[in-house]
């Protein structure tokens, strides 16, 4: 015979989902208010030189509408008529932080766009895009514009977006079925739809990945190259280190592929069928086990 749970657990777990059900239903916080362009003066704040990779102490730093006017030792003239004193003491003034490698999210104004700007973070290039259709967690290159316009206005804060990535091509295994095929860019006419998409959606280069055949990322490059876009992302484990630098890709993301070109067996590993699946944690080991310094 089941027994009866005793009223403490129902209460209990009645309490537990009324929880869930509000945090799931609870608005999210909006993103802090935009700060204000004004006149101030940084007194006695440590300078970190970038250029010359020196720290200057004591200096007094004049900004006007938002600009560096003034570079200065501290204690110099009184002028502060019309600014507002901020106290450097104790702290370090450096030039602002790019992040290019960043994946923004639908929820980006409210959660990263604060920590960013907060760790000193005001310039981001973008390394992952969007689908035709509206992502409900990927932020779309429409999404980082109006970022940027309300950054302009002075109605949002947030980095300032210089390179928006269209949707990772990686020989169609990322596509779903539901999509257009030409996103998986098999051939020279999907790939050719591919970038009129990519000019339609305002994106600026397109983003290469792991498991692009040489075929492929050689009909990539060339239309990237007849249509003024940049390659940039991943490099693919059959392509060369040589051939990728030929073809003129801008960036390659995570550095641990260049193993591969100080490795003995890196031939023979860009001949097998699917060199992905053989990239376990086995063979990374033999990549430093077998490293060719020459």
């Amino acid at each position: 015979m089941l027994k009866r749970p005793p009223a403490s657990l129902l209460v209990a777990t009645g309490l537990l989902a009324a929880s869930v059900t509000a945090l799931l239903l609870w608005p999210l916080p909006s993103m802090p208010i935009p700060g204000e362009v004004g006149d101030y003066i940084v007194q006695d704040v440590a300078v970190v030189d970038v250029l010359a990779g020196t720290v200057r102490a004591d200096q007094d730093i004049v900004l006007k509408r938002g600009k560096i006017i003034e570079i200065r030792p501290a204690g110099g003239p009184d002028d502060q008529n019309g600014l507002t004193v901020v106290d450097g003491r104790g702290k370090f003034l450096m030039p602002a932080l790019w992040d290019m490698h960043t994946h923004s999210t639908q929820y980006a104004s409210q959660y990263e766009h604060p920590l960013m700007i907060a760790n000193g973070v005001t310039g981001a290039r973008e390394m992952w895009g969007c689908l035709p259709e509206p992502d409900p967690f990927f932020a779309c290159a429409a999404d980082r514009r109006r970022w940027n316009a309300a950054l302009r206005s002075q109605t949002g804060m947030s980095p300032r977006y210089i390179g928006h990535s269209g949707y990772h091509i990686n020989n169609g295994t990322e596509v779903p079925d539901h999509f257009p095929a030409f996103f998986k860019a098999r051939d020279a006419a999907d790939i050719t739809e591919l970038f009129d998409f990519y000019e339609q959606a305002g994106v600026d280069f397109a983003k290469t990945y792991s498991e692009l055949s040489p075929s492929q990322y050689a009909l990539l490059a060339a239309e990237a190259r007849r249509r003024g876009f940049a390659l940039a992302g991943h490099r693919p484990f059959k392509v060369s280190l040589p051939a990728l630098l030929e073809a003129g890709q801008r960036s390659v993301e995570h550095p641990r592929v260049f193993l591969l070109e100080c490795f003995s067996g890196a031939e023979e590993f860009r001949a097998l069928d699917d060199p992905y699946s053989a990239y376990d944690a086995e063979f990374r080991q033999r990549l430093v086990d077998a490293h060719d310094p020459e």
